[in-house]
C-alpha cells in the first residue's frame, strides 16, 4: 500500500491517546471513511447504548484517498450512534479539515469516554494535546474557530483547521451537528450532540500542506480521472451553479414539500425562489474541498433590504431553499440564507431545524398548538422572524424550542397522539428533499432504504433517472425520449446486465416509473458506500461522470493491488450491509423502510400532480424487489446467509 492508515484512539475520560496502523487486508476489505468506521463500530459498540452516554464512541475517518492527488478528495466521514434517531449516525463533511489531518500523520480519530470538562484537542504531527475549552462554552461555531485561530497565533485559520460544535452541540440539540471552516457540516444525526455529551467544543488539526510520497502510477491515474470530470458537463454545470436549476424542476413537476409536504406547489415560487431568481444573487465562486475538479462553492450576497451583507459561500445548494423555501413556506431568499447561516453558527442540520419548524407551524395551523405554547407568537406559514427565533430557541432549549430540540418524533411523543400524522419522518429522521407522490421514483425510493434515515444522499441522489427536460415524455418526443436514453445509457459506466436490469432493452430512462428502480438504488446505493469510503466526494459519481472503472482503478494504483470494477463494487455492498445489520440489532425492520402516512392516505390537492398519491402495494412490491436483488430476507430485511457468506463476513451469523 502507498501509505500506511494510522488512526487515533483519544480516551476523554483520562486525556490519553495512542495510535494504531490498520492492517492493510482492513482497507482492502472496507477501505475508510463510513466502511471501516461502520465494520469496526459494529465490532465494538453494544446494543441499545444511550447515544448521550459516554460509552458510545466517535469515529472521525477519513479514507485511503483522502488528502491525496485524486480528485475530489476531501471527504471525511462521522459516524457515531444517532442522538437523534438511536440508529446508525452517518455524516459526511468536506473542506480541508481532512485532508490537513492526513498530513498530521492520521486518517481518523476515535473519541471514547467523557470529559469532565469543556475540552478542544489540538492534533500536531505525532502528538495531541487536550486543552481547556471553559472560555468557548456558548461561542458559536464561527467566533469558536476565530478563537482558537487567535491563541494559536494564525489568525485567519490557514494553518490550522477546527471542527467545532455551536450552542446547539453544546445543549444536546438531537440534531446538533458539527461544523468545519464555517460552511462544511457533518450535519444529519446529532453528532454535535454526542461531541456535546463529552464535552468536545473543537478539534483542531495543525499541520503544514506537504507534498505526499505517493506513486507515479497513482498520480497518472488521478490525472486522467480529474480531466474526466473537467470534461464532463454535468459536473462543470454543477461547477458553476450548483442545484439551482432543481428549483424550477420542482415547479415543473409539483414535488415541492410545500409547508410540512401539505401540497406541491406554492403561488409565487418561480417569481421568489425559483433558478433565475437565485442566479440573480450569485457574485463569484468562493471557496473550494481539497483537491476539486468540480468546485462547487458559489457565494450569494444580498446587496439590499432587511439581509443587507449577507453573503452565504455555499449558496448555490437548493436544498436550503426547499426546507425553510417550501416546508416553512418563507418566500424571501435572503431570508432563506439568514437561516442558513444561523444554523451553521449555532451547530445545526438545517435539514432537521426546517423539519422540526414546519412540523410546529402546521400543528399551530390545525389548532394542537397555540399562543400558549409559543409564548405569545403565532407561527404562520412565511413568518420569517417566528422561524429565526424558534431556531435561536432550539438550540438554546427555551420555549418550545426545547420540546422541537428533541426532534419532531419525540416532540410528537410528548404533545400527544393527535399530532402524530403530521410528522415527517423516515426511522425517526426529517425527512428532506421532495414529495414523493410527485418527485422521481428511483430519487425518491432511496430514501426508505437509507440506513440513517431521512434522505437519500447516500442512496440515490444522482442524475441516473433524470430527464432534462421532462416534456420529451410527451407522445410526440418519443423519438428524441428515445435517443436521449439511448445515449445516456451508452455512456453511463455500469455493468451491462444491470443496465438492462434498470433501463430495459432498448434502454429508456423514465423518472415517474417504478420499473427497474429497485436495481438503480441497489446499484447507486453501492457506489456511494465504495467512493465514500475511499473518502471521496460523490458528486461526480451522481453525476454518471465516473463509475466503478474508475474508482477501481484509483484504488489499484493507490495500495498497489488490482481491484475490479466488481471488486470494488463488492467493498460498496459490504458496507451497505454491515449498516443495514447494525439496524436490524438496534430493532429496526422492513415495517421501518416506509414514508409517512401522508403520502398513501392524502392526495396532492394542486399543482401538475395534483390528485397524485402513492400506492402502498406498488411500494411492498417494489420493496420486495429490492430485498430480492440485496439477497435479503423479504419479511425481516435483513441480509441472508448466503449473502453473508458471498462477502466474506459470515462471522456475524
Amino acid at each position: 500500500m502507498s501509505m500506511p492508515m494510522r488512526i487515533a484512539h483519544i480516551d476523554l475520560s483520562r486525556c490519553r491517546s495512542e495510535f494504531e496502523t490498520l492492517a492493510p487486508d482492513l482497507i482492502r476489505k472496507w477501505g475508510g471513511g463510513s466502511g471501516l468506521a461502520s465494520w469496526l463500530f459494529y465490532q465494538e459498540v453494544a446494543p441499545n447504548i444511550d447515544p448521550l452516554g459516554p460509552e458510545n464512541p466517535v469515529w472521525i475517518m477519513g479514507g485511503p484517498l483522502t488528502g491525496t492527488v485524486a480528485p475530489c478528495s476531501g471527504r471525511i466521514e462521522v459516524v457515531t450512534k444517532s442522538a437523534l434517531t438511536g440508529i446508525l449516525g452517518l455524516s459526511n463533511t468536506g473542506g480541508h479539515f481532512g485532508a490537513r489531518l492526513k498530513l498530521a500523520g492520521l486518517d481518523g480519530l476515535v473519541l471514547r469516554g467523557a470529559s469532565d470538562k469543556p475540552v478542544y484537542l489540538w492534533v500536531r504531527p505525532g502528538q495531541i494535546e487536550f486543552k481547556d475549552a471553559s472560555h468557548l462554552w456558548g461561542k458559536d461555531t464561527w467566533e469558536t474557530a476565530e478563537t482558537i485561530g487567535k491563541e494559536l497565533n494564525d489568525h485567519h485559520c490557514k494553518r490550522i483547521k477546527v471542527m467545532a460544535i455551536g450552542p446547539a452541540g453544546e445543549n444536546l440539540v438531537r440534531f446538533a451537528c458539527v461544523v468545519n471552516e464555517r460552511y462544511h457540516t457533518a450535519a444529519r444525526g446529532g453528532a454535535g450532540a454526542v461531541l456535546g455529551s463529552k464535552k468536545v467544543k473543537a478539534i483542531v488539526v495543525d499541520a503544514k500542506e506537504a507534498p505526499l510520497q505517493i506513486s507515479e502510477a497513482f498520480q497518472k491515474t488521478a490525472r486522467r480521472v480529474a480531466q474526466k470530470i473537467k470534461k464532463s458537463v454535468a459536473c462543470q454545470n454543477y461547477s458553476r451553479f450548483g442545484s439551482i436549476g432543481v428549483s424550477d424542476l420542482c415547479t415543473e413537476m409539483g414535488d415541492l414539500p410545500g409547508r410540512n409536504f401539505q401540497t406541491g406547489a406554492l403561488e409565487g415560487w418561480k417569481e421568489n425562489r425559483g433558478t433565475d431568481r437565485i442566479r440573480s444573487f450569485i457574485s463569484k465562486p468562493e471557496g473550494s474541498c481539497y483537491h476539486c475538479a468540480m468546485p462547487c462553492f458559489n457565494s450569494v450576497e444580498v446587496k439590499e433590504g432587511e439581509y443587507v451583507g449577507l453573503k452565504i459561500s455555499s449558496g448555490t445548494f437548493v436544498q436550503v431553499v426547499l426546507e425553510f423555501g417550501a416546508k416553512c413556506g418563507i418566500e424571501s431568499l435572503p431570508a432563506i440564507w439568514r437561516c442558513k447561516d444561523l444554523c451553521h453558527r449555532l451547530g445545526m442540520d438545517y435539514g432537521s431545524a426546517s423539519g422540526a419548524i414546519s412540523f410546529a407551524m402546521e400543528l399551530f395551523q390545525r389548532g394542537l398548538l397555540d399562543t400558549r405554547h409559543t409564548k405569545g407568537q403565532k407561527l404562520r406559514w412565511g413568518d420569517e422572524q417566528a422561524t429565526l427565533g424558534l431556531l435561536a430557541q432550539i438550540a438554546y432549549r427555551q420555549g418550545l424550542g426545547n420540546i422541537l430540540a428533541e426532534g419532531t418524533s419525540r416532540a410528537s411523543a410528548f404533545l400527544g397522539p393527535a399530532t402524530a400524522p403530521y410528522v415527517m419522518t423516515i426511522k425517526g429522521m426529517e425527512m428532506i428533499g421532495q414529495d414523493v407522490r410527485a418527485g422521481r421514483r428511483g430519487w425518491s425510493l432511496g430514501s426508505l432504504t437509507s440506513p440513517r434515515g431521512g434522505d437519500n444522499v447516500r442512496t440515490t441522489h444522482m442524475q441516473g433517472d433524470t430527464l432534462r427536460p421532462m416534456s420529451l415524455l410527451k407522445p410526440e418526443n418519443r423519438s428524441q425520449w428515445e435517443a436521449y436514453s439511448q445515449n445516456f445509457v451508452s455512456n453511463v459506466d455500469m455493468f451491462p446486465e444491470i443496465k438492462e436490469a434498470i433501463y430495459g432493452n432498448p434502454p429508456l430512462v423514465d423518472p415517474l416509473t417504478y420499473q427497474g428502480k429497485a436495481f438503480l438504488t441497489k446499484w447507486f446505493e453501492d457506489l456511494f458506500s465504495g467512493v465514500n469510503a475511499l473518502g471521496l466526494c460523490t458528486f461526480p459519481a451522481d453525476k454518471c461522470a465516473l463509475g466503478p472503472s474508475d474508482y477501481a482503478e484509483l484504488f489499484s494504483a493507490f495500495i498497489g493491488e488490482e481491484i475490479s470494477p466488481r471488486g470494488f463494487m463488492e467493498i460498496g455492498e459490504r458496507i451497505f450491509n454491515i449498516q443495514k445489520l447494525y439496524l436490524i440489532r438496534e430493532g429496526m425492520s422492513r415495517s421501518d423502510d416506509i414514508w409517512p402516512p401522508r403520502f398513501f392516505n392524502e392526495k396532492l390537492p394542486d399543482g401538475p400532480a395534483e390528485g397524485s398519491v402513492v400506492s402502498k402495494e406498488t411500494i411492498e412490491k417494489v420493496l420486495d424487489e429490492y430485498y430480492e436483488a440485496r439477497g435479503w430476507d423479504r419479511k425481516t430485511s435483513g441480509p441472508t446467509a448466503v449473502t453473508l457468506r458471498r462477502l466474506g463476513i459470515e462471522n456475524l451469523l
